[in-house]
């Protein structure tokens, strides 16, 4: 290759290793792109995105396979063209590859599709016109257009001879590609986690699903694909950075890619060395015994504190450090830290922390008996001291409807239907439902602050009486355009109390909610609900009923009302049923229907899994059981099928909503 401007030598193995990953990058842009275009089926929003990095990376590829093969003199017109394509795609590649990981992490961590689809222009306006305003500063400051084989193959690239090079190599790229090696395993190991969370979810109810063993291993295939997005990312980059790292300390080995490979093993040996902690309880990186015996060797050698620093790859001031240890106490051995050493050891948490995660209904004086079996005595305070630094905490446990595995089948079945409906059919929907409200029974938790044997002070007790001193039964219906009517019902209501009071009652508030046209009323599997009577009357009105499913007491969202109602009415306390009924009217009429829109909203985004796995709560269910056989999932973006979060209500099919009543949890 003839050299026309003090060209870097590029081995002819950097050449076929850039070139082929070229043809890479070409051929799975292409495959992309053009699955995107023939099949409407994929035409989803991450996949859209995925296009959009595909670009960049088809124009980077395209750009580095001329610049491989040519000679540039610097500052001519194909050099100055040639780097800033690359710059101006490789940059877009990186804001591309961070969009899509926020966009996953709103999506399917967050739960809101509504808000990671808003966030698509914003995506288009930084990931293309960053890295536009960028490359074109450069152009016109005359920045670009000399050889950048020191640092990166085939790149026409800033002059490493001028002042600032540093400066502009960490704008045209460095920076960003440097912000993309920590934002992506970041956002990434928070989507693992909420995955991993929802396997847990799901595990209990496995033996009963038709589709077990394909939902297992197709998940877990996803889940695998999610750990190899970032690893991916960074084995591809990892090259380049490397040789700009070198660059910047001045090393030789940046002229040889051979020495860089050796340069970079020995820098991750130092580095594993240096996290290798030599105590159990150590909580910050420390050296190896052996690295800090090497620097006090030196020392004695006569080597300077910066030449062991350069030599062992270990910061100047940490060399100072370990020579000062040294020559106080003659040692490099740990010295014994400040404070008292804890009663459990290691193994003892890990022993403890295993059986509540097993059994939870342990009790601290089990885990103080076993441990005293083990040879540790110790108090229930410490043993809860220990669990909640393990973020473990004694809560009370909630009770909820049993759950036959009839009941989770029919659940799931509702989820596989619902997976793809509109949100807006959500809204569409009236709730109603009736309670009951005591007047001086517990219709709301209170905590109060107290000194030691005050439980009793008039001040830190609640007053209480047989039967709650009497109650009344409310009817009411809100949607998530607000409140509907709350009405008292005044006896033991039966089928044609019921018909009255919707015949009275569903169709105003409807009305004053402007609901639209074809709106949906929810109510309960109630026997008078049921009934055939009941039925043939809504089937005679009109109505649109949404089916519920059993043993779903707690998912209407109106319970959210209910709760809230209740607390109002607590903080009045009325004295008598007169005023309990004038105050139960009062505190609805002020719930805002701002407030109840948000809430519900939130409700309606994991609604269908709640309906699966309502004890825990857990979003991807319905994705990891219910549309594991989907054939229309690709390799490329499995993970992000499989964690689709948001399912919304149709109107021929069961659907409830993720609104528990008291999502409060009490320590011990």
């Amino acid at each position: 290759m003839a050299v026309w401007w003090e060209q870097t030598d590029v081995a002819v193995y950097e050449q076929v290793v850039v070139l082929l990953s070229c043809a890479l990058s070409v051929l799975g842009s292409v495959l992309v792109m053009s699955t995107y275009a023939l099949w409407p089926d994929l035409r989803t929003t991450p996949r859209q995105l995925l296009v959009f990095l595909s670009v960049a990376d088809l124009l980077s590829a395209v750009s580095y396979s001329y610049g491989v093969y040519n000679v540039f003199k610097a500052n001519t017109w194909d050099c100055v063209t040639q780097g800033a394509f690359s710059t101006f795609s490789n940059t877009s590649s990186f804001f591309w590859t961070v969009a899509i990981a926020v966009y996953l992490y709103i999506f399917i961590v967050k739960s809101s599709q509504r808000l990671a689809d808003s966030l698509v222009l914003y995506f288009h306006l930084i990931s293309w016109g960053v890295p536009l305003a960028i490359t074109v500063a450069a152009v016109s400051l005359q920045k670009i257009g000399y050889d950048a084989s020191e640092v990166s193959v085939g790149w026409c690239w800033i002059s490493i001879e001028e002042d600032d090079h540093v400066l502009w190599m960490l704008l045209t790229g460095k920076i960003w590609e440097l912000l993309a090696y920590v934002i992506l395993p970041v956002l990434y190991i928070l989507i693992k986690r909420h995955i991993h969370k929802a396997h847990a979810a799901l595990s209990e109810y496995r033996p009963i699903l038709a589709c077990n063993g394909l939902s297992q291993s197709v998940s877990s295939m996803a889940d695998r694909k999610l750990t190899l997005i970032p690893i991916i990312f960074i084995a591809l980059r990892l090259w380049s950075t490397v040789r700009f790292v070198l660059l910047l300390t001045d090393s030789p080995a940046r002229q040889n890619p051979v020495l860089v490979t050796l340069h970079y093993k020995r820098h991750l040996s130092t580095t594993s060395n240096s996290q290798t902690p030599n105590s159990t309880m150590a909580k910050t990186k420390e050296l190896s015994k052996d690295t800090r015996n090497k620097i006090v060797d030196l020392h004695q050698a006569g080597k300077t504190e910066s030449v062991i620093g350069k030599q062992l790859g270990v910061k100047k001031s940490t060399v100072g450090a370990i020579i000062r240890k040294w020559k106080t106490y003659k040692t490099t051995d740990n010295l014994p830290r400040s404070g008292a050493p804890h009663k459990i050891s290691p193994r003892g948490v890990k022993m403890i922390t295993r059986t509540v995660s097993k059994n939870p209904r342990t009790t601290r004086g089990d885990l103080v008996n076993d441990l005293q079996r083990a040879g540790t005595k110790v108090t229930k305070a410490t043993i809860s001291s220990t669990l909640r630094r393990q973020g473990l905490k004694s809560c009370s446990a909630r009770r909820v409807p049993l759950l036959k595995p009839v009941h989770v089948r029919a659940h799931l079945k509702s989820a596989r239907e619902h997976l793809d409906d509109p949100e807006e059919d959500w809204e569409n929907v009236i709730w109603s439902d009736e309670t009951k409200i005591e007047l001086f029974g517990k219709n709301s938790t209170c905590r109060v602050w107290r000194r030691k044997n005050a439980e009793l002070h008039p001040k830190n007790t609640i007053p209480t009486v047989k039967h709650g001193g009497g109650n009344i039964m409310l009817w009411g219906c809100f949607s998530a355009k607000g409140p509907g009517r709350l009405i008292r019902v005044k006896e033991r209501m039966n089928g044609a109390m019921y018909r009255e009071i919707l015949s009275k009652n569903l169709l105003p508030p409807a009305r004053a909610l402007k609901m639209k046209h074809g709106w949906v009323f929810q109510h309960d599997n109630d026997p008078k609900h049921t009934a055939r009577a009941m039925k043939e009357w809504l089937r005679k009105k009109h109505f649109k009923v949404l089916e519920w499913p059993s043993q779903s007491p707690d998912l209407n969202p109106i319970e959210n009302l209910w709760r809230e109602l209740k607390i109002r009415v607590a903080q009045r306390q009325p004295q008598n049923i007169t005023a309990l009924e004038e105050i139960c009217m009062e505190e609805w009429a002020k719930l805002p229907a701002t407030g109840i829109g948000n809430t519900f909203q939130g409700a309606a985004n994991c609604i269908m899994f709640v309906l699966c796995t309502r004890p825990v709560r857990a979003r991807l269910v319905a994705r990891l059981c219910c549309r594991s056989n989907d054939t229309r999932s690709n390799s490329d973006m499995s993970s992000q099928h499989t964690a689709r979060t948001h399912s919304r209500p149709h109107t021929d099919g069961p659907a409830v909503s993720h609104m528990g009543v008291d999502e409060s949890e009490d320590e011990e």
